[in-house]
């Protein structure tokens, strides 16, 4: 071969090299931003439930007491669900394939924390409140780039 096939050569590998880890950045990013995306699905599917919940009336085993934002009625039982663990106060559901999220109940408001992958208690990168039963009610709480 002649020097300049090999230098042809040597520069068609080099940039397959360099498109090859390129895709794999980009595969990787969309990979992460998939799975964030995920998390905020549930957490806006758990919010429904709970609103929806809060609209049925009493008679029907909803929290509809006349009051939008009083939450006092509600436990994970009320729209299906049971506790990973915690129980309690703050009991926390692992889903899987999506996460694990925790619950804080007041009188007047519902929040939802994601936490991290490992369901540590404590540690969490995004939350959701939501205080009554319109989209108004809902609030984010995501993280700072």
């Amino acid at each position: 071969m002649g020097q300049q096939q090999l230098l042809l050569l040597t520069f068609g590998i080099i940039i397959v090299a360099i498109a090859t880890l390129a895709g794999i950045s980009v595969f990787k990013l969309s990979e992460a931003q998939y799975e964030d995306d995920r998390e905020r699905e549930k957490m806006l599917e758990l919010v429904t439930e709970i609103q929806v919940w809060k609209i049925k009336p009493a008679i029907f085993g909803g929290g509809g007491n006349g009051n939008e934002s009083d939450f006092s009625g509600f436990s994970l039982i009320s729209i299906g669900l049971e506790a990973s663990g915690n129980p309690g106060s703050s009991p926390y559901v692992q889903f899987e394939n999506v996460g694990c999220f925790r619950f804080f109940l007041t009188a007047s408001e519902l929040r939802i924390n994601a936490l991290d992958k490992d369901c540590v208690l404590g540690s969490w990168d995004k939350a959701i409140v939501v205080s009554g039963i319109t989209h108004e009610d809902i609030s984010w709480f995501l993280p700072t780039p």
